[in-house]
């Protein structure tokens, strides 16, 4: 029977990060609001039926103890566990974790009571949503001791990642790490056989710092004074056996430094596909996380011949543009989780901001969708566009907020 060890790589310092991690360890930030980040990969892991889950930290370690210790309680009929290991001082090893590889390595006797299987080592640093039960039934497939997930970049995003060169049956024949902007890395490009058309300029394949490993490879590959698993570990034993590479497909973003931190935090503030559904078509009860009773939606609360104005409607999935063609075609719609039409007889009036005959030609909006909307088109000049009524919009303008603010002036 396999039994797994999760390990999260927390980091160190935090350095990059810097001022959030003054106080508080890196796995400890706040993150997306009531989270931290050390939520990411233990969600994931959780979320894949890997529960015994360990968080290697060295820096600040109090915050994030209290965190784990509050947030994950595992109940008293299964074998789960959360627990930090920060660095510490024993008679067999002193000072700081050195790297990724040296972490582990410290932290081996504390792994080996376990008698675990394969280990599951993920970054602390990243945001992503991945179904680990998935790679791990891909490893045990490959037949191989090691596998690394790997995400799709493009050129410039590769200068920066570890990349892999993989043949047809993904197994990974060469590792570079960081190439930078300026070194032809063009055979290093994903075998044209597995490219799919979604990927679009992302060619190329990072590491994402996910590894699954057989036990036995993790004692013998740490068995040396290597510290890092990107720049040591990984060309070491590519060297000696073959690895196979586990294609993630999905959203993922390094979180690790302060620009990257708050853009992927911005980037959460943007709706979701499924609400922006639930806010036009209403939805069932159960239909999502957070469906917790029936709600109808826009076009429901429509009222007879009335009208439903849809904003910034070049920003629409494509998903819901199909379905908002439906609307047009039929007058029905569906509830999110509902299988019955429901009849919609008002009107529609959309605006957007967006140059909709280049967002037909990007084929990003539906051209059926656009003239069906089309009886009517008004378009509103922008103020670049209306430089020579400036100077007297202007003065309006100061007359009005003058009278407003000061009791009048004179023109």
């Amino acid at each position: 029977m396999n039994r797994v060890l999760s390990i999260v790589l927390g980091g160190g310092k935090g350095s990059r990060l810097f001022p959030l991690t003054k106080d508080r360890a890196k796995p400890a930030v706040p993150f997306g609001g009531r989270y931290r980040i050390v939520d990411i990969p233990i969600s994931n892991c959780i979320n894949s039926g890997f529960k015994q889950i360990y968080i290697l930290t060295q820096f600040n370690s109090a915050s994030l103890h209290l965190h784990i210790a509050k947030t994950y309680v595992f109940d008293n009929f299964s074998d789960g566990f959360a627990e930090v290991l920060a660095a510490e001082q024993t008679l067999t090893h002193s000072g700081w974790y050195e790297g990724t590889a040296d972490a582990v390595r410290k932290n081996l006797v504390h792994f080996r009571p376990q008698n675990p299987t394969h280990y599951v080592i993920v970054s602390g640093d990243q945001l992503y949503r991945m179904d680990l039960a998935d790679m791990f039934q891909k490893h045990l497939e490959s037949g191989k001791s090691l596998t690394i997930a790997c995400t799709t970049v493009n050129r410039e995003d590769a200068s920066s990642f570890g990349i892999v060169k993989i043949d047809s049956n993904s197994k990974i024949v060469e590792f570079q790490e960081k190439p930078g902007p300026v070194k032809d890395i063009s055979d290093y490009k994903i075998p044209a056989e597995l490219r799919k058309e979604r990927r679009g300029s992302k060619d190329y394949l990072a590491s994402m710092g996910i590894y699954i490993f057989d036990a036995a490879l993790m004692e013998q590959s740490l068995d040396n004074d290597a510290n890092d698993f990107g720049k040591e570990i990984i060309p070491m034993i590519l060297g000696e056996q073959e690895i196979n590479a586990y294609i993630f497909d999905g959203y993922w973003e390094d979180i690790g430094t302060i620009k990257s931190f708050y853009e992927a935090n911005l980037d959460l503030t943007a709706i979701a596909p499924t609400l922006i559904e639930s806010e036009l078509f209403g939805h069932v009860k159960g239909a999502f996380t957070g469906a917790i009773e029936d709600r109808a939606g826009l076009f429901e609360t429509c009222p007879p011949h009335g009208t439903v104005f849809l904003d910034e409607l070049g920003e629409l999935e494509t998903s819901l543009q199909v379905k908002l063609l439906r609307v047009l075609q039929n007058r029905t719609f569906q509830r999110v989780g509902e299988s019955g039409p429901r009849r919609f007889d008002g009107k529609i009036v959309a605006a957007t901001n967006r140059d909709m005959a280049l967002e037909m030609g990007a084929r990003r909006f539906r051209e059926d969708l656009y003239y069906r909307l089309c009886a009517d088109v008004i378009v509103t000049p922008s103020l670049r566009e209306q430089l020579a009524g400036a100077p007297e919009q202007l003065h309006n303008l100061v007359l009005f907020t003058a009278r407003r603010v000061a009791g009048g002036v004179e023109a």
